[in-house]
Parts: structure tokens; C-alpha cells; sequence
């Protein structure tokens, strides 16, 4: 089990919760470099077709990519790097895009904004960088901005916080934050029928608590009520005093807006004063090893924002994972921020089948607003839309897992998705 602490990833997450309820209401760095021969995309995102005479012909797709592969939020984000560099030397050995090679420079972001920002303005100023695709970054809220305003396509990025649904040029690949939110919710009411529901969150920052009442609200209109709320602490030695409160209060699921080793310790802590919830969280903090955990197997639902991982029901999900066994991607790598990184590619690679000209910042940005609105990638995607010359509209429709028989599974199927009203 990976032991990094994330609350200030939770930190985060509240902050965005905060300005939705408020707005919506509802250094150094490391790099890499995949390259290859290249040819015609088909019509499946992550599904290729080759015609080799006429690549070599052709200049490449230089795009970039931003991940936290290092740093307080490695364990669940730094995945996010194999899942683009998969999907680039997919695309690549099966003949590129248009019949030009991707040729992909990753960055580590280290988990510190300054970083982070150096970053994009070095693929700011690389002027035949045509897009940032397929971002896992935990500091997008810092750089986010930086590339709306240089006019550079954030193709695919982290919908974690509100740069996802308030900046042009920003096209997240799957459920904004808000939504992922309300879904943890509802898999507690209506998938584990269970009305009597707890929110734990983080205690280390005071904006933590603004999310509570966004899940009473969510609570009332499913049919379930908030019985306990408590904010939580990262590295408390027990959850003990926890578990006891929500046993107490009668609560059924715990929803959790913790960290993946936080969420292991209060299982664990409601585990050892006979107390057996389910549980419901979200996103990168669902990882593999999370089977081994048996106060957590076969009582934890997990809300995605793009398809769940272990799906192979659709051409561009079996793109997926091909695509990732070829490029060795370790068991342990295998989750929602490899599943995140790859539809981030796979966006890119849908929109730019349509340029026929000179591949232009421009036309990445019009290609990707001019994507068929409902469109899901072939499967890999809640149904997205885009708008041209203005901020994408939350994407409110999330993919929910469940953890049983010791791993993360798609119990209602590979594409099915639920969506917020």
C-alpha cells in the first residue's frame, strides 16, 4: 500500500466545492519524449488504422503534458504519466493521427505550483507546441489560467477544480468536480440503498467544511439525510473516535472526501470497534490495492470521471488496454489517473482527425469545440460538450464502481453512466 498523505489534495477538492457552491450553486523538472512512425486515425478514439507510405511525409503533433509524478500527490497522480505515454506510442505504432507521429514531452510538476508554472510557459513559448494533452496535474489550478491566457489547448486536463468549467481553451475529458461529489452521494442512497449517510472530511483547512452542505443538499434530494459530519484529520493515529460517532449516529455509508491512505486508516478504525458502513469515494483515490483492504472489499463504491479502467466492452476500451500491456504498465499503475490521462489522449486524438490543414493551436482549440455535442469518445467518456470561444459547461454525468472479490469492478457495465440533474 502506498503511504503518501494527500490532504492538501482535499484541500483542494474543497476549494473547488466551495466556488461551485458560491459561483454555481448547484524549478526543475523531469521529461520525457514518445515518438514514431505515424498514419490515419479511425473513427474509435484509441482505435488506429495504418497506411505507412505517406507518414514520413508529414511533421508531427507536438503536444506536452503536465502529471504530478513526484511529490505529496505521486501515489494516486504520477500513474497519469504511463497512461499518456501508452496511449502516444499506441497511436504512433498504429499509424498516428492524419498520418503524423505524436511526439509527446511529459513534465513532472513535482506537486508545487511554481514548478507547475515554469512548465507551461516553456510550452507557452515552444511555438510548434500545439496542445497540453492528457494532464494529471495536482497544481493545474495554478497553471491552468496561465495557458487560457496564452490561447494553448488544455486538451484533457484534471477536473478537479473550477479552471475545468471557468477558463477558455480548458476541455476537461470527464466529470467535473462538483458531480463527482453529488455521485458519492448518490451511490450511498441509491446504489447501496442506504439513507442514513456520513460526510467526513478534511479538518487541516477550515474551507474543507464549505462542501457540507452541497452533500445535505445532494442527501435531501435523493431521499437520504445527513445523520453525521465531522472533519478528519490526516494523520491521526486511529479513527477510532470516528467510527464510534457515525456508529452512534446510526450512519449506514460513509462518504469520504479524504486521501487513499486516510480512507484505509478510518476503515481500518471502524473495522477494529465492529462497525462495518459502506463506504463511498472518488477518482484518484481509488487504486488496486485497495482489495487488500477487507474492511473496504465488498462495501465501497467509486465514482470516476472517465470509464472505469478494467472495461473492455467497447473498441476504444480495448484500445486501452492493449495499449497499456504493450507499454508494460505496472498492475499497481492501473486506476482512475491512467483511465484519466489515456481519454485526455483520446480527446485529442478524436478532435484532430478533423484537421485537415496546419495543425494550429487554433485549430486544436476549434476542432475540439466542434466535437459532436453528447460525444463519448467511443466509451471512454461521460458525454461531453464544448463550446466554442468560451468555457466548457460542467460535465455532470460520472461512471461508478464497486470493490468486490478484492478489486475495483464496472458492475453496471463498461460505458453506463449516471448523471447529476
Amino acid at each position: 500500500m502506498k503511504q503518501f498523505v494527500r490532504g492538501p489534495r482535499v484541500l483542494t477538492l474543497a476549494a473547488a466545492a466551495a466556488m461551485a457552491l458560491v459561483v454555481g450553486a448547484c524549478g526543475s523538472s523531469s521529461s520525457s519524449t514518445s515518438s514514431a512512425s505515424s498514419q490515419t486515425s479511425a473513427a474509435n478514439a484509441g482505435a488506429t488504422s495504418t497506411d505507412a507510405p505517406s507518414a514520413a511525409s508529414k511533421s508531427p503533433y507536438v503536444i506536452g503534458s503536465i502529471v504530478s509524478q513526484t511529490g505529496p500527490f505521486a501515489s494516486s497522480d504520477a500513474p497519469g504519466a504511463e497512461g499518456i505515454k501508452a496511449w502516444a506510442a499506441y497511436v504512433n505504432s498504429h499509424g498516428g493521427i492524419n498520418g503524423h507521429q505524436v511526439q509527446l514531452s511529459v513534465k513532472d510538476d513535482q506537486g508545487n505550483p511554481a514548478v507547475a508554472l515554469s512548465e507551461i510557459k516553456a510550452f507557452a513559448a515552444q511555438s510548434n507546441l500545439i496542445a497540453v494533452v492528457g494532464s494529471v496535474s495536482s497544481e493545474e489550478g495554478a497553471w491552468g489560467p496561465v495557458a487560457s491566457a496564452e490561447k494553448l489547448p488544455v486538451v484533457g486536463d484534471f477536473p478537479f477544480t473550477p479552471v475545468s468549467y471557468s477558463a477558455k481553451y480548458v476541455y476537461p475529458q470527464g466529470t467535473t468536480f462538483p458531480s463527482t461529489l453529488y455521485g458519492q452521494v448518490y451511490a450511498a442512497v441509491k446504489l447501496a440503498h442506504n439513507t442514513r449517510i456520513g460526510f467526513y472530511y478534511c479538518a487541516e483547512e477550515s474551507a474543507c467544511a464549505l462542501s457540507v452542505p452541497a452533500v445535505k443538499a445532494a442527501a435531501a434530494s435523493l431521499g437520504g439525510t445527513v445523520v453525521n459530519t465531522q472533519a478528519v484529520p490526516a494523520t491521526a493515529p486511529n479513527y477510532d473516535s470516528v467510527c464510534q460517532a457515525a456508529k452512534s449516529a446510526g450512519v449506514q455509508s460513509m462518504v469520504l472526501a479524504l486521501g487513499e491512505s486516510t480512507i484505509v486508516s478510518v476503515a481500518q478504525s471502524c473495522a477494529s470497534v465492529a462497525f462495518t458502513p459502506n463506504y463511498s469515494f472518488q477518482t484518484t483515490s481509488l487504486e488496486p490495492s485497495e482489495g487488500s483492504i477487507a474492511p473496504l472489499n465488498n462495501h465501497s463504491y467509486g465514482i470516476t470521471e472517465t470509464f472505469p479502467w478494467v472495461s473492455s466492452g467497447t473498441a476504444a476500451q480495448q484500445a486501452f488496454q492493449a495499449g497499456d500491456k504493450a507499454a508494460n504498465v505496472p498492475a499497481s499503475d492501473y486506476g482512475a489517473a491512467l483511465s484519466l490521462a489515456w481519454t485526455g489522449g483520446a480527446l485529442f486524438q478524436s478532435a484532430m482527425q478533423n484537421v485537415s490543414g496546419t495543425a494550429t493551436r487554433a485549430a486544436v482549440a476549434s476542432a475540439v469545440s466542434s466535437l459532436p455535442k453528447g460525444d463519448t469518445l467511443g466509451g471512454l467518456a461521460p458525454p461531453l460538450t464544448y463550446v466554442a470561444n468560451a468555457p466548457t459547461p460542467q460535465i455532470k454525468c460520472f461512471f461508478v464502481m464497486k470493490l468486490s472479490g478484492g478489486q475495483w469492478s464496472a458492475p453496471y457495465g463498461a460505458t453506463k453512466t449516471f448523471c447529476q440533474p
